[in-house]
């Protein structure tokens, strides 16, 4: 019964956005802003290019590190665990 009532509140506020913060003009601009996260790749090259670079490596590795630890989290744990 709770897990419905989150349910029903997550689809409620979602419609809600959907039916009153539109701008067509905006759609284009955030689906490619969107697409830029599909798959992590930004970030990927992101943090490759700051892995070359002896000023922002340690950035760069700490960057790596966070990807990898939060991929098994979300992807491999979360995900698969509620199922959304």
């Amino acid at each position: 019964m709770i897990i419905a009532s989150i349910y029903d509140f997550d689809f409620a506020i979602n419609d809600w956005i959907a039916s009153h913060l539109t701008a067509e003009w905006l759609d284009p601009v955030m689906r490619f802003i969107t697409s830029l996260g599909d798959g992590g790749i930004f970030w990927i090259l992101l943090a490759a290019v700051f892995l070359c670079f002896k000023k922002t490596r340690r950035f760069g590795a700490a960057m790596a590190i966070s990807l990898i630890i939060s991929t098994i989290i979300t992807n491999l744990t979360l995900k698969p665990l509620i199922d959304r």
